[in-house]
Formats: C-alpha cells, structure tokens, sequence
C-alpha cells in the first residue's frame, strides 16, 4: 500500500457555480511504483500537478503549486526496505573488517621481514665477533705456545 500526503494551494478565477470534479491523488500515486516514488519524488510530484491542473482548468481555477509532502509504504514494504537497509549495513561492516584483517596482515608481513632482517644482520655481526673472539684466542694460545 503506497499513501501519499498532497499539498494543493488553488485560487479561483472568477467567481462561478461550476462543479469541482474531485482529483483522488491516491489514484495517481497509483500510477508509480515504490522505487519511482521515493527516487524521483520531485517528477512524480510534477506529474501529479500537471495532472491536477488539467482536471481543474474548465472551472476557472488555478492551481498554484501541489506537492507532495508526506509518503507512506505498507508494512510489508517497510519491513523489507529496513531489513535492505540492515543487509546493507553488515556488507560496510565486513567490507571494513576485512580491509582491516588484510591491512594487518599487511604490516605483521612487514613486521616479519624486518625482524628476519635485524635477527641477520645481528647473527652476522655474532659471527664476525666470534670469528674475532677465536682468531684473538688462537693468537694468544699461539703466544702462551712460545713463550713456553
């Protein structure tokens, strides 16, 4: 069920007895669908005053201005538009938390290969220091040899 609140400001021309049809608005709310009412409200509500002013214009009166000012959805249609609305919500959400697990990855990736690297080059600098520590030892038991 589709409603539509109108928002109709007329003037009469001249002063008449004439007979106002009356313009049921529902009906031309009617004529549009769900989608077509909420994402083109502005030319539905063109379409409706244009409607509006030839249903009044043989009894002398001049529509000013009508649009609308309220829409209304049956339940079934609110439930289904919240629970789009909700899906929707839960795809950002993922969407984010999986950008935020790869980025993490990303980093602990990084992390790795620069500890890797430190846990090198700190390796390198034990082995030149023990090669050092030996090569003095070896110098000094060759010395404690000669001495001897």
């Amino acid at each position: 069920m589709k409603k539509a609140t109108m928002r109709v400001v007329v003037r009469q021309k001249l002063a008449g007895t004439s007979t106002l049809k009356p313009v049921n608005e529902q009906a031309v709310v009617a004529l549009y669908n769900t989608s077509q009412l909420i994402t083109q409200r502005e030319a539905v509500s063109m379409e409706i005053r244009k409607i509006l002013t030839e249903s009044v214009k043989n009894f002398n009166i001049v529509l000013d201005d009508a649009s609308i000012t309220s829409l209304s959805f049956g339940r079934e249609f609110t439930n289904a538009f919240e629970a789009k609305q909700v899906a929707a919500q839960e795809v950002e959400h993922a969407k984010f938390i999986t950008k935020f697990i790869v980025e993490k990855a990303e980093h602990d990736k990084k992390s790795d290969v620069i500890r890797a690297q430190l846990n090198f080059e700190n390796l390198h600098e034990l082995n030149f220091e023990s090669k050092d520590i030996l090569h003095d030892l070896n110098l000094e038991s060759k010395d404690k040899g000669t001495q001897e």
